[in-house]
């Protein structure tokens, strides 16, 4: 399991979905890396690989591996949401501009006076 260190995510995350490999098998090869390079590197002040088994152990967590893309698409539709009100708002102030408020248009007019609504 030494070469999972050198896959992508997405081959990682395949792999797990397909059951060829598990979460305690990722989480060794993470632990043998560190052990070769963190003396040089000096990246990882804490190591807290108990804590992790334990999460690794639990198959309810290794359960919402997909939620990842989940996330991502929600991220998405809510940008694209967000986008869509500040474009459809920003429609709308301009209709209004030039339907509803028509600044500088004639209000009133008496005897060739005229009143203009200004702001």
């Amino acid at each position: 399991m030494s070469e999972l260190f050198r896959s992508t995510a997405s081959e990682i995350h395949a792999r797990l979905k397909g059951g060829d490999i598990s979460p305690l098998d990722c989480l060794e090869a993470l632990e043998s890396r560190i052990a070769a390079v963190d003396s040089k590197v000096n990246a990882l002040p804490t190591l807290c690989f108990d804590r992790a088994r334990a999460h690794a152990r639990d198959e309810r967590r290794f359960a919402g591996i997909g939620l990842s893309d989940r996330n991502l698409r929600v991220g998405i539709l809510g940008g694209a949401l967000a986008l869509r009100v500040l474009v459809l708002g920003m429609l709308g102030y301009r209709w209004y501009d030039n339907n509803i408020a028509q600044p500088r248009s004639t209000i009133l007019s008496v005897g060739g006076q005229t009143v203009s609504l200004r702001y």
